[in-house]
Formats: C-alpha cells, structure tokens, sequence
C-alpha cells in the first residue's frame, strides 16, 4: 500500500501548551522537568527585534522543538495504528478501515485499501485533530488520491508503476526537489566571475553530494544523468563569462579526468573528463557527477523501512493543516 502526504501547515505555531504538557505527565513524573519545559514554551521569543509571547506553539528550530513535535503528534499515529495496525489478526478481519501512517516530522502518509475507506478516514481524522489535538485540516490541501497517480513526499516524488501484471514502487525526485536544486546550482556558481575555481568546485560539491546521498535511495538514474548534463553546460557557461574566451579553448583549459583528481573519493575516479581546477600545489579538483553514486532502488533499497506493510489496492488521503 502506497500513501499520501500529510504536510502540518504553520503546525509549530499551533502546538496546545496544554494538551502537550497533559501528554508529557503521562510518562514523565519528575515536576521539575515539567516545569522546565512549561517555562520554555511560555518564554516568548524574539522576531525581527520585537519579543512576541507565544501562547500556543514551540519555537520552530528551537533546541526542543523536534521531540516535543513528535510527542504531540504520536497522539495522531496512535489514533490510527489502533483502527488496524495494534489488532491482532483475529481482530483485523473485522476492522473497518485497513490503513497505517508513516510519519517523519510533521510530514506523513496515510495509507488506505479504498477510496471509501480514504474518504471515510480523511473524515474521522479532522473530526480527531480539530476535538483532540485544536489542529484544523486545510480544505484545498487535503486530498485523497490514488497511488497510481503518485503524490510528493519528503522531496520524493512516489507513484506506483504497472507494467506486464508486475508493480512496483516509483521514488524519484520531485519536480520541485529538482528545481530548487538546479537554482541552487545556477545561483552559486556565479562564483565563477571572481572566485578561485577549486573554493567554487568545493562549494558545489557539496550541494551535489548532498543531492546524491538523499536521492540515490530511489529511481533516480534518470534523474541524475539529466541533471549532471545541466551541471556541465552550467559550468561551461560560466567560464564563458568568466575568461571571454572561445568555447574550445575553455574546453581545453578546464577539463581534466577524473583519475587526475585530488578532491575524490578512489571509488569515483574514472578516465571521464569534467571540469577541474588546480590549487597553488598543482592538485587538481573536479566537479563532481551524480551519477558517480550509486542507485538503491526501493525494493533493493539497504535502509528500508522493515516496520510499514506493502498492501493493499492504493488509496491515499493527502491532508494538510492551516491555523485555527
């Protein structure tokens, strides 16, 4: 079973003292600590030079902020495991709906069998978070949909795949994941203009490896192939700017293999070619490629989720929050 995306609108700025300090006592019976945490959240904060009180929510980035977020939204994920999940298999074969969450954060999916079921759910859990939790769903954001269709989750975008009677499991970087990755690229390597070439490389390099590592955990080949092909026509470009010289003697200038390089790792070294600069010890270092990085697709993937049951025909409730 696929699922869809529950993204918490401005959900920092609405977290209940109350309910969240209820919450905390069940488990936690030193006051002190209560206490300590009661004063955090009633601190206020400082925006744009003027203190603000904050009556509701935790401040977002704050030291805190993440386990309290996760503490107060277990309440969500206990209210839907008890439908199916928590039952034993007696109990399941009567259970209303089928449906599990898979939540990171204050984003998640909620999967379902059907999409009644997924209209149904959708239903119950505005009624819950609205009495339960003083969060409200957001009508125009709120959707249920259905897993062949795919839905943006976590950057990723997922979809299920049907082809000659076998299915499987799409996970490939968003379009806007994609987007804000290549106006990162396009806006720093602007550095180029003025900047010694190997601090400008170590700088891209870094966005790149950090594209790759978050991505490769998917059905992004594709993906990256297209993108190192960006990355080498961007840089060219630059460097077109930058010396005011014809494109073959940039060409000749600033590409060098990558076996040359002092900046890899050996697993990445190859005879390609790419572009490189040399420091004022002659080492050379290179423009990295995505697709140096190897691909774990998501039924081969090494960190698999080994808790989230793939079953089910596909329906998905996509729901967000909005102030209340």
């Amino acid at each position: 079973m696929l699922g869809g995306r529950l993204d918490i609108k401005g959900f920092f700025d609405n977290v209940d003292h109350d309910i969240l300090l209820d919450i905390l006592r069940r488990d936690i019976h030193d006051r002190r600590l209560i206490k300590v945490i009661r004063n955090m959240l009633n601190a206020g904060l400082v925006y744009e030079g003027e203190f603000e009180e904050t009556e509701l929510g935790t401040p977002q980035g704050g030291v805190a902020s993440p386990i309290l977020g996760n503490i107060y939204l277990n309440e969500l994920d206990e209210f839907i495991a008890n439908k199916y999940e928590y039952l034993s298999p007696r109990e399941r074969k009567k259970a209303d709906i089928p449906c599990y969450i898979v939540r990171y954060a204050d984003d998640a999916v909620v999967l379902c069998g059907s999409k009644k079921h997924a209209e149904t759910l959708k239903a119950e859990i505005a009624e819950y978070l609205s009495n339960r939790l003083k969060l409200q769903l957001s009508a125009e954001k709120t959707l249920v949909t259905h897993a062949d269709k795919g839905f943006d989750f976590l950057g990723f975008n997922i979809r299920r795949w049907k082809r000659q009677g076998k299915e499987r499991v799409l996970a490939k970087p968003s379009r806007k994941a994609i987007q804000r990755f290549r106006s990162t690229m396009a806006k720093d390597s602007r550095a180029f203009w003025m900047a010694p070439g190997a601090a400008v490389v170590a700088t891209l390099n870094r966005k790149i490896r950090g594209f790759a590592e978050y991505f490769r955990r998917g059905n992004a080949k594709d993906t990256f192939l297209t993108l190192d092909y960006y990355l080498w026509g961007l840089v060219f470009h630059r460097l077109k700017q930058r010396t005011r010289e014809p494109p073959g003697v940039v060409a000749r200038r600033y590409q060098h293999r990558f076996n040359e390089a002092a900046n890899l790792p050996y697993h990445r070294k190859s005879t390609a070619k790419n572009f490189g600069f040399k420091d004022s010890d002659g080492n050379v270092h290179m423009l990295d490629k995505l697709g140096f990085y190897k691909i774990e697709y998501p039924d081969k993937c090494s960190q698999k989720n080994p808790y989230v049951p793939m079953t089910g025909s596909g329906w998905m409730v996509i729901v967000n929050f909005e102030k209340r």
